[in-house]
């Protein structure tokens, strides 16, 4: 980073160096670069090329335990829950008992509205590893699961609905549909669509 942007020119350079002799010191540097130029793109809010510098950092090192960490971090910030949780298994597959990997993976399933797996991975990185902040999401987890263990559900393929009560499945069914419905009009509109279900 130069004067307040990213020396793309010298990215490129380290880029085209790794390619044509892809020596340990080379791949070092351009995942250095690249990870400094990721760095910067969080600390200005685009999370978006952020995304892109780690990527060409798995390019060259597609089993770097870090650089699957911090790019399932930076998914799991753009609420992209499912594509964090790829990325956290081949870290898995890697590292297995990483208490990080476990820790993102409980926030994964969380997200994805998948509490007792988030609960199942919250313990494991407290195995591994005591973290107050985990303690804490897993005590919410496991309140969140007793409060939510008589609720009924209903799904389609943009939106889960969960609902508690004595209100009738035909209502839940209506809302879903009129969900639906409207889901076209409104993700034109703003010209965008969740990456997960809402």
């Amino acid at each position: 980073v130069r004067d307040g942007s990213i020396d793309l020119s010298l990215l490129a350079k380290l880029e085209s160096e790794a390619n044509a002799n892809p020596s340990p010191s080379a791949v070092t540097r351009v995942i250095a670069a690249e990870s400094a130029a990721a760095q910067f793109e969080i600390s200005v809010g685009d999370f978006q090329q952020a995304a892109a510098h780690f990527d060409v950092g798995l390019r060259f090192d597609p089993d770097n335990v870090s650089l699957l960490l911090q790019t399932a971090y930076l998914h799991l910030r753009r609420s992209e829950y499912s594509a964090a949780l790829n990325l956290l298994d081949r870290a898995r597959r890697i590292e297995p008992d990483s208490p990080e990997t476990a820790k993102l993976s409980g926030w994964a399933y969380y997200g994805l509205n998948r509490v007792a797996d988030a609960v199942a991975e919250w313990k494991r990185a407290l195995a591994l590893k005591p973290d107050p902040g985990v303690q804490q999401a897993l005590e919410k987890a496991e309140r969140d699961a007793e409060e939510e263990s008589g609720y009924r559900e209903g799904e389609t393929t943009h939106f889960r609905l969960r609902y508690n009560g004595e209100a009738a499945p035909e209502l839940a069914r209506e809302v879903l549909r009129t969900l639906e419905s409207e889901f076209e009009e409104i993700s034109s509109t703003l010209n965008y669509i969740p990456p997960e279900p809402i």
